[in-house]
Protein backbone atom coordinates (compact mmCIF):
# COMPACT_ATOMS: atom_id res chain seq x y z
CA UNK A 1 0.00 0.00 0.00
CA UNK A 2 1.43 3.39 -1.00
CA UNK A 3 1.09 5.88 1.85
CA UNK A 4 1.24 9.58 1.20
CA UNK A 5 4.42 11.30 2.48
CA UNK A 6 2.32 14.46 2.82
CA UNK A 7 0.20 12.82 5.52
CA UNK A 8 3.31 11.73 7.47
CA UNK A 9 4.82 15.19 7.06
CA UNK A 10 1.63 16.78 8.36
CA UNK A 11 1.49 14.43 11.34
CA UNK A 12 5.17 14.87 12.17
CA UNK A 13 4.81 18.66 12.08
CA UNK A 14 2.28 18.33 14.92
CA UNK A 15 4.55 16.19 17.11
CA UNK A 16 6.05 18.04 20.07
CA UNK A 17 9.56 17.25 21.29
CA UNK A 18 9.59 17.26 25.07
CA UNK A 19 13.16 17.23 26.43
CA UNK A 20 13.77 14.81 29.28
CA UNK A 21 17.47 15.66 29.77
CA UNK A 22 19.76 18.27 28.24
CA UNK A 23 23.38 19.37 28.54
CA UNK A 24 24.28 23.07 28.68
CA UNK A 25 27.94 22.92 27.60
CA UNK A 26 28.90 24.23 24.16
CA UNK A 27 30.85 21.75 21.98
CA UNK A 28 33.65 24.24 21.22
CA UNK A 29 34.59 24.32 24.93
CA UNK A 30 35.53 20.64 25.06
CA UNK A 31 38.19 18.44 23.47
CA UNK A 32 36.43 15.15 24.14
CA UNK A 33 33.06 14.28 25.67
CA UNK A 34 29.90 12.27 25.19
CA UNK A 35 26.38 13.67 25.54
CA UNK A 36 23.00 11.99 25.45
CA UNK A 37 19.53 13.46 25.07
CA UNK A 38 16.22 11.67 25.60
CA UNK A 39 12.87 12.98 24.41
CA UNK A 40 9.27 11.86 24.70
CA UNK A 41 7.21 12.43 21.56
CA UNK A 42 3.59 13.51 21.82
CA UNK A 43 0.79 14.60 19.52
CA UNK A 44 -1.69 17.03 21.08
CA UNK A 45 -0.53 15.90 24.52
CA UNK A 46 -0.93 12.18 23.76
CA UNK A 47 2.32 10.16 24.08
CA UNK A 48 3.33 8.67 20.72
CA UNK A 49 6.92 7.54 21.16
CA UNK A 50 10.47 8.48 22.02
CA UNK A 51 13.65 9.90 20.51
CA UNK A 52 17.24 9.53 21.71
CA UNK A 53 20.29 11.41 20.49
CA UNK A 54 23.90 10.81 21.44
CA UNK A 55 26.92 12.91 20.54
CA UNK A 56 30.55 11.83 20.74
CA UNK A 57 32.86 14.84 20.53
CA UNK A 58 36.55 14.19 19.87
CA UNK A 59 38.78 17.12 18.98
CA UNK A 60 37.44 18.66 15.78
CA UNK A 61 34.99 15.83 14.95
CA UNK A 62 31.59 14.85 16.27
CA UNK A 63 29.59 11.68 15.64
CA UNK A 64 25.85 12.05 16.19
CA UNK A 65 23.43 9.13 16.45
CA UNK A 66 19.65 9.54 16.60
CA UNK A 67 16.95 6.93 17.06
CA UNK A 68 13.21 7.32 17.40
CA UNK A 69 10.10 5.22 17.50
CA UNK A 70 6.63 6.68 17.11
CA UNK A 71 3.16 5.28 16.60
CA UNK A 72 0.34 7.49 15.34
CA UNK A 73 -3.10 6.05 14.64
CA UNK A 74 -1.65 2.55 14.89
CA UNK A 75 1.07 3.20 12.29
CA UNK A 76 4.53 2.69 13.76
CA UNK A 77 7.67 4.31 12.38
CA UNK A 78 11.31 3.74 13.39
CA UNK A 79 14.01 6.27 12.49
CA UNK A 80 17.78 5.85 12.87
CA UNK A 81 20.50 8.19 11.67
CA UNK A 82 24.23 8.39 12.22
CA UNK A 83 26.26 11.35 10.98
CA UNK A 84 29.75 12.73 11.32
CA UNK A 85 30.79 16.38 11.22
CA UNK A 86 34.24 17.97 11.13
CA UNK A 87 35.15 21.51 12.18
CA UNK A 88 36.79 23.50 9.38
CA UNK A 89 38.94 26.21 10.94
CA UNK A 90 39.37 27.99 7.56
CA UNK A 91 35.64 28.72 7.33
CA UNK A 92 34.88 28.50 11.09
CA UNK A 93 32.05 26.00 10.36
CA UNK A 94 31.00 22.46 11.23
CA UNK A 95 30.56 20.46 8.00
CA UNK A 96 28.81 17.12 7.65
CA UNK A 97 31.12 14.51 6.13
CA UNK A 98 28.59 11.70 5.79
CA UNK A 99 25.38 10.29 7.22
CA UNK A 100 23.35 7.10 7.08
CA UNK A 101 19.60 7.26 7.61
CA UNK A 102 17.19 4.35 7.94
CA UNK A 103 13.42 4.74 8.27
CA UNK A 104 10.97 1.85 8.51
CA UNK A 105 7.24 1.60 9.05
CA UNK A 106 5.04 4.28 7.51
CA UNK A 107 7.62 5.16 4.85
CA UNK A 108 10.73 3.01 4.33
CA UNK A 109 14.09 4.51 3.40
CA UNK A 110 17.75 3.51 3.64
CA UNK A 111 19.91 6.41 2.51
CA UNK A 112 23.65 6.99 2.73
CA UNK A 113 25.19 10.35 1.85
CA UNK A 114 28.89 11.17 1.64
CA UNK A 115 29.95 14.76 1.08
CA UNK A 116 33.21 15.22 -0.80
CA UNK A 117 35.58 18.14 -0.35
CA UNK A 118 34.08 20.27 -3.12
CA UNK A 119 30.76 20.08 -1.22
CA UNK A 120 29.05 18.03 -3.93
CA UNK A 121 27.00 15.18 -2.46
CA UNK A 122 27.14 11.55 -3.51
CA UNK A 123 23.87 9.86 -2.51
CA UNK A 124 23.31 6.09 -2.35
CA UNK A 125 19.73 4.91 -1.90
CA UNK A 126 18.77 1.30 -1.41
Amino acid sequence: MNKSPLVLSSLLSLIALVPVAQAQVTPQQELSCEKSYHYRLSLSGIPTGFMTRSELWQGNTVEISSRSRASILGIGTTYEQKSEMVFQSESNQWLTQHFHQQVSGFKNRDMQVQLVFNLMARICRK
